[in-house]
């Protein structure tokens, strides 16, 4: 089974977990996994990378901890 059929079918699953923990801001990293419709842009922050060993990181760093960092000041 493809990891994503995994997410997508138990996301109902995840959103209670999202609520239940408080969880309201994301950062996805992922090339292919859709944003959820119910989370905003403001919330929401993608680092499109394949799941493998060539795609980088790094070029990611700066904008997931500037997304992160506004969270906590």
């Amino acid at each position: 089974m493809d990891p994503s059929e995994l997410i997508y079918r138990d996301y109902a699953y995840v959103y209670f977990l999202y609520q239940k923990h408080g969880i309201t801001y994301i950062v996805n990293v992922s090339a292919n996994i859709e944003q959820p419709a119910d989370v905003d842009n403001e919330h929401f922050l993608r680092c499109p990378v394949n799941d493998g060993y060539i795609d980088k990181l790094q070029p990611f760093f700066a904008e997931a901890h500037k997304f992160i960092g506004e969270l906590w000041y």
